[in-house]
């Protein structure tokens, strides 16, 4: 069976190792294909983000751009992934909500698609505020 690192490693940008404005941070075991869609949901829900730093499990993976994914257009009409099969409705995801934690004094920000451990920390600041 395929390491699913491999296929974590199709999101992210090889040429891109600086850490993005904002960190999706996904739980061990969530599959490729959730961590697709979880990224999607967040290039749509913020048209003017082009970068944000993926971490899997609290290991940082590397950083996806939207320009290197496909469907991640702020246009709700246009391609979701799998929308070639037609397996996806157009617009965001909806099998999960993206939550924003922000720190409360520097521009850090992380976001997760569940909140069952304790919230991040600013490795500066301390314990970071739910936003959204």
């Amino acid at each position: 069976m395929p390491d699913p690192g491999m296929f974590f490693a199709l999101l992210v940008d090889p040429e891109d190792a600086v850490p993005g404005p904002v960190r999706l941070e996904l739980t061990p075991g969530t599959s490729p294909a959730a961590a697709a869609a979880a990224l999607a949901a967040v290039f749509h829900a913020d048209p003017d983000l082009e970068r944000v730093e993926v971490a899997v499990g609290g290991k940082p993976l590397g950083v996806a751009r939207r320009e290197r994914l496909v469907g991640t257009r702020p246009d709700p009409d246009s391609r979701e992934f799998g929308g070639g099969d037609h397996s996806t409705l157009p617009g965001p995801a909806r099998r999960f909500t993206l939550l924003r934690f922000e720190c409360r004094v520097c521009d850090l920000a992380v976001l997760r698609v569940h909140a069952d451990w304790q919230p991040p920390s600013c490795p500066d600041h301390g314990p970071m505020e739910l936003t959204r």
